[in-house]
């Protein structure tokens, strides 16, 4: 496999989808309703795309995970019925494949989701091999969300990455060979010291790799970063964020030149 010239690469989640049809009602707590349909499919948008690209002719090989269950085992041969290159389908020891039950009642519907080996797909399971997949298969950008240069950092960023800095670092050079633009996104945080950061960039960029200067860390609502300071997020989520990053920063990035406005301003200016 690793020979044969793919056109896309697919990095995403895989499971099963458990659709159970034509109910009544939906389930109370301590009752049993009826479905009246069962269907058991392949799931996730991701592999619907890539077995439909390749359906349309495209050479197509997918990267996630499954466990090592029957789920799977529908998972790749699905995949495979489809023309999809399957070889980079990792499978966990430790967590069993994903799956959605779906809970269809006249026009309306609720999921109940595990994710299982999905949450285990990391940057680690992007080789080499399969970068070099990519520069084969014409991509033309990357970008990867490196964030924080400290395992301190990235940790407290909740990014669960399993690679040094080092390795980040030689799996983007690596990447750099055979796609033309690669970039590292660097968030600011306070354990990163700024001289390391300056000279990472300069390491990155001196073999083409473009590297920003870490910009403010925009605490999303939902975010670690959000719920650390105001919880769960509610109706005036946004404006709440956007506010507190607009009072705190007066610069943003090396390649944003225009300040961004309030969303007040924003709703009011569109009538």
């Amino acid at each position: 496999m690793s020979q044969k010239k793919i056109d896309v690469l697919v990095v995403g989640e895989l499971n099963v989808d458990l659709i159970l049809d034509k109910l009544e009602k939906f389930p109370e707590l301590g009752k049993e309703v009826i479905a009246r349909q069962m269907l058991l499919t392949l799931g996730s948008s991701s592999a619907i795309f890539a077995s439909n690209l390749s359906v349309l002719g495209s050479r197509v090989s997918f990267c996630g995970r499954v466990g090592r269950d029957n789920f799977a085992d529908k998972i790749i041969a699905d995949l495979s019925l489809k023309g999809v290159y399957t070889d980079h389908i990792i499978r966990s020891n430790s967590a069993d494949t994903g799956i959605t039950v779906a809970l269809n009642a006249r026009e309306d519907r609720a999921m109940v989701t595990y994710p299982g080996a999905m949450n285990e797909l990391s940057a680690e399971d992007i080789t080499d091999e399969m970068l070099d997949l990519l520069g084969r298969a014409g991509c033309v950008s990357i970008e990867a969300g490196v964030e924080s240069l400290t395992q301190a950092g990235r940790d407290w960023l909740d990014k669960d990455c399993k690679l040094s800095t080092e390795e980040l670092r030689d799996r983007l050079l690596h990447a750099r060979r055979s796609v033309p633009f690669v970039q590292a996104n660097l968030i600011m945080t306070e354990g990163d010291d700024p001289d390391m950061v300056a000279r990472w960039r300069e390491q990155l960029q001196r073999h083409g790799v473009w590297a920003n200067e870490p910009v403010p860390l925009f605490p999303y609502p939902g975010s670690p970063e959000y719920r650390r300071m105001w919880g769960l997020p509610d109706d005036g989520a946004w404006e709440r964020a956007l506010d507190y990053y607009l009072d705190r920063y007066s610069t943003f990035s090396d390649i944003q030149e225009a300040r961004p406005r309030r969303l007040a301003e924003l709703e009011t200016a569109a009538g």
